[in-house]
């Protein structure tokens, strides 16, 4: 199992570095709303990337980011965080069968690893890691007016599987089968417009927990998440999640702001700052109440 997720890591960790220049330009894909990312400058070729082109560009035609990318340091142990997380579309958009039936092309494959470096300790051990491959379905629906000021509306459906790759007391694992609606009020089209995005989740676990029969008692059964900003300047995003009985509370605060606002656009990352308090921050510590805090840089927010 250990092997495995090294394996999972080794690739997560060389798509994210080939990818750095295929999405440069932070494009998000349809119907991944809530990050905000700039629009692509060019379209791909009519009938998909060519072989000849590379891997680069097969790459920016059918990967995209899913959650946010950061790298991060903090004064406490374990003192580095970082974040890699893609998905891939599973057919191609330019296939017979999407053309059939449009509903496929919302269907992707994504995978995420979040670790905890304890670069102070001897020989610099990974305190803990998560990893969580999912197969999800996005779709966007536009211009909804059935809501006032709603501007964009989005849902997302999947399956996720969790676990952090050890063994006997300290294995954790977990599958779950998740929706989540997405709610964009303002202007997030432009790049000076205001947004407010409202993205409420909620999971039901599927297989069995007795490796941690009381890690729902934590976990809960949803989370919501709330982005404040503008499109290409400061954001302000929060992830709360809640246990089942509503008072084992976990939040995550993060401040971003690019750094192209200061680079002509010649840098395309952003300043991170991130803030978590309550409880299971990491999947190994998931009924540990704790706060950290953390500045870095990201590639995606």
């Amino acid at each position: 199992m250990q092997f495995t997720h090294t394996l999972w890591s080794a690739f997560a960790l060389s798509i994210a570095i080939t990818c750095t220049a295929a999405f440069a330009d932070d494009v998000t894909a349809q119907g991944e709303p809530y990050t905000f990312r700039d629009e692509p400058t060019s379209q791909p070729a009519a009938g998909g990337p060519s072989v000849e082109g590379g891997l680069v560009e097969y790459l920016a035609d059918r990967f995209s980011p899913h959650e946010p990318i950061y790298f991060l340091y903090g004064p406490d142990d374990p003192h580095v965080k970082f974040q890699i997380s893609l998905k891939y579309q599973i057919f191609s958009p330019q296939g017979a069968l999407q053309k059939a039936v449009p509903t496929v092309s919302g269907l992707y494959f994504a995978y995420t690893q979040q670790s905890f470096w304890d670069t102070g300790a001897d020989s610099g051990p990974f305190f803990d890691s998560s990893y969580k491959p999912e197969f999800l379905w996005l779709s966007q629906f536009r211009k909804p007016d059935w809501i006032p000021g709603l501007s964009r509306f989005d849902l997302q459906a999947g399956l996720q599987h969790e676990s952090n790759g050890k063994g006997g007391d300290d294995s954790r694992s977990l599958n779950i089968a998740y929706i989540r609606p997405i709610f964009t009020f303002g202007d997030w089209e432009h790049e000076r417009g205001f947004f407010t995005t409202f993205a409420p989740r909620i999971w039901s676990y599927v297989g069995s927990l007795e490796d941690n029969p009381d890690l729902a008692n934590y976990r809960g059964y949803g989370d919501v998440r709330l982005i404040m900003g503008w499109r290409y300047d400061l954001q302000l995003s929060a992830t709360a999640r809640f246990g089942d009985e509503w008072d084992k509370i976990g939040l995550e605060l993060n401040l971003s702001y690019p750094i192209g606002r200061f680079t002509g656009r010649s840098v395309d990352m952003y300043l991170y700052a991130q803030y978590y308090t309550g409880y299971g921050e990491s999947l190994i510590g998931y009924d540990e109440n704790g706060d950290s805090f953390r500045i870095g840089l990201a590639l995606v927010r």
